[in-house]
């Protein structure tokens, strides 16, 4: 299902930036782009350093185009790309051990009654049991 959005998106609005993340990205990132053409950038493990800053370089281009400065893509933690030459880069990942630095949610800007979950999607056995 996720496969064919993205598709259908890519092909309603072909200049869209696709990105994606959670557990199957995490797993499979490097394959996932290199299959996918439709996806843009992937984000392995935590993202909330990286998935920021990727949005403010695109948000802000290059000398105010829509051109993209992959110099600057190394830079941006737990994220899986394109370089310039097509070749797949994967960052090191940045792990925040003290949540409250990230600050509080601002629950305003959530549609809570869409909202699904974030987090250990198995169960939670394995984390019980260590």
């Amino acid at each position: 299902m996720v496969k064919q959005t993205i598709r259908v998106v890519k092909q309603v609005l072909p200049q869209a930036c696709i990105v994606s993340g959670g557990p199957h990205p995490t797993a499979y990132g490097d394959a996932l782009l290199s299959a996918m053409s439709e996806l843009d950038f992937l984000f392995f493990g935590e993202a909330e350093e990286g998935f920021p800053k990727l949005g403010r370089l695109l948000s802000e281009g290059e000398n105010g185009t829509n051109t993209i400065d992959f110099s600057l893509l190394g830079d941006i933690p737990g994220l899986i790309y394109r370089n310039d030459k097509g070749s797949v880069r994967k960052n090191k990942q940045s792990f925040e051990k003290n949540l409250d630095a990230l600050g509080a949610i601002d629950y305003d800007l959530l549609q809570l009654a869409t909202y699904q979950s974030r987090g250990y999607s198995y169960g939670g056995k394995a984390i019980r049991d260590n």
